[in-house]
């Protein structure tokens, strides 16, 4: 994929079009510098040269579909407050209630790390098909609300840092 493919208004105007809204002027120098090192951006994440970290409690509240873990977490807290009262009427039914509480939170991790791993897989697929509409502009307008963060042998990077960060080195912030 070169990165002269798609002029820095046409991926500006893009990303205006995710946002639903104008670019402020921090996140346009942010997705300036996206658009600079797109190429080496896409290259390095399909390498696996640039980790990709993703803050799930930010896309679940943004994405319904990856909240599901939500009813495990709810529902563990629920049988835990439960298990407080049914510990001192029978400290045996209290105590398991507490187990299963405990259970049901570990359910609600593995949910939420499921849930993270279909995420990334799906932005790596829109990458991989060089696609830069549903891949890397939705990749970038993620990093430009600080759900995914970058990071390589060389450095790393998540707003308000400059993305070319992850590839230069330099650890310099947008101001």
């Amino acid at each position: 994929m070169d990165g002269n493919k798609i002029s820095l208004d046409q991926f500006i105007s893009l990303l205006e079009d995710k946002y639903g809204q104008p670019l402020s002027p921090l996140a346009k120098i942010g997705a300036e510098d996206f658009w600079k090192y797109l190429e080496k951006i896409n290259d390095g994440i399909l390498s696996d040269k640039i980790d990709m970290t993703i803050d799930m409690f930010s896309i679940a509240q943004a994405f319904p579909e990856y909240g599901s873990h939500k009813i495990w977490k709810g529902l563990s807290i629920l049988l835990i407050i439960i298990a407080i009262p049914l510990f001192f009427y029978n400290w045996v039914i209290g105590a398991t209630f507490i187990g299963l509480g405990g259970v049901v939170k570990m359910v609600g991790n593995i949910v939420l790390r499921s849930n993270g791993q279909r995420f990334v897989r799906e932005i790596v697929e829109a990458m991989r098909n060089k696609n830069v509409q549903s891949g890397l502009r939705n990749l970038c307008a993620y990093y430009l609300s600080g759900m995914v963060q970058f990071s390589s042998e060389r450095g790393s990077s998540q707003w308000p840092h400059f993305p070319s960060n992850v590839i230069t080195g330099i650890q310099a912030t947008i101001e």
